[in-house]
């Protein structure tokens, strides 16, 4: 018998809508990040399905926690917002991803740009705007060895799109960092099995 097809239920919550040339060309960032996952699932020729939710948490949706015990990853995505601000919607997105860390651990959290500043955030790190200015385009992330582990790379570089002012300067406890660069010293965190995420998009097409 062959190996049964396992479902994988994976909810997107929608923190911003691109700008509009990339929206025309690429769709929203719950497509793109839609088509990265399957693309990765067929290239690996995983047997595994998707079955993906969007929650429009910027205007205030969120799951119910009851919800919670079926769900297998959550993703945040990137924004034009800052991680930092004192604003009803990102509070809630704030509180709500600190519920996933310290309630819902089987839960995988996952983090894009902005949201890798969310979780950040809520982990107990900081996040500020970066006095060096913004990264934006291909930028060369040099490893950690943490880094160089887990994406299972022969170099020591990653090239990703970046596209970001703020920055995370004060990683979270627990939290080991994946990569730097000469103007932002976290460009990605993991803890355990549980939590990834990343400065940069590899949603981006290079």
């Amino acid at each position: 018998m062959g190996e049964l097809q396992k479902t994988l239920r994976v909810s997107i919550f929608l923190a911003d809508t691109p700008i509009p040339k990339v929206f025309e060309k690429f769709g929203g960032y719950d497509e793109q990040i839609s088509k990265l996952l399957q693309d990765t699932i067929n290239s690996n020729k995983l047997k595994l399905s998707l079955i993906i939710k969007n929650y429009d948490v910027k205007n205030m949706e969120f799951p119910e926690e009851d919800d919670l015990s079926k769900m297998d990853s959550i993703i945040i995505t990137g924004s034009a917002s800052s991680a930092y601000d004192d604003i009803p919607w990102i509070n809630r997105l704030v509180d709500f991803t600190k519920l996933i860390i310290n309630k819902h651990q089987h839960i995988k959290l996952i983090g894009i740009c902005f949201g890798h500043q969310i979780i950040a955030r809520a982990a107990g790190g900081q996040v500020i705007k970066n006095p060096l200015g913004w990264e934006i385009g291909v930028t060369e992330v040099s490893l950690t060895d943490v880094g160089t582990n887990f994406f299972k790379m022969d170099s020591k570089v990653l090239r990703i799109q970046e596209m970001h002012r703020d920055h995370v300067n004060i990683l979270p406890n627990g939290f080991c960092n994946l990569g730097f660069t000469s103007k932002s010293s976290i460009q990605g965190m993991i803890k355990g099995n549980q939590i990834l995420t990343i400065q940069g998009h590899p949603e981006f097409t290079v």
